[in-house]
Formats: C-alpha cells, sequence, structure tokens
C-alpha cells in the first residue's frame, strides 16, 4: 500500500507542477520537509479522503493547509520573541 501511495503522490506531484496548480510559496514548503514523499505521505494517511481520480488536488489541499499551520505557528513564535 505505501509504495503504491507513494507512487500516486509522485504522480500527483508531477501533475501539480506540470499544470501550475500549487504557488511557489507551497513549493518552498515541501522543499523543506526532511524527506517529501514521506511528509506527504504522512499528510495523506492523516486525512479522511479517499482515493479520487483529482489525487493531486488532495495532494495541494493538504500541502497549503499544513503550510498555513507552520506560518501561524512561525508568527506565533516571532510575536513571543
Amino acid at each position: 500500500y505505501e509504495i503504491t501511495m507513494k507512487s500516486t503522490i509522485v504522480s500527483a506531484l508531477i501533475t501539480l507542477d506540470t499544470e501550475q496548480q500549487m504557488d511557489e510559496r507551497f513549493w518552498n514548503h515541501l522543499r523543506v520537509q526532511r524527506n517529501i514523499l514521506d511528509f506527504l505521505y504522512t499528510l495523506w494517511l492523516d486525512d479522511d479522503r479517499t482515493l479520487v481520480d483529482e489525487f493531486s488536488t488532495i495532494i495541494k489541499d493538504l500541502v497549503e493547509y499544513d503550510f498555513s499551520i507552520a506560518e501561524e505557528q512561525m508568527k506565533e513564535r516571532l510575536n513571543i520573541a
């Protein structure tokens, strides 16, 4: 299952890149992860949606949501400092 899902995630990333569906700031968010594939796989496991034809849309939504959480945490840290 994990290999199949990771293969699907790679395909989704290729689709997102080819069709330019994701903003650069979200790509940058992915680039700072230690292992992008494992990171996205974990996001996928924590999501309650099932595999659909538009898997790339789900990955995009997950990355954008995770980015917003990380951005909010960074803002909170800056306000504390």
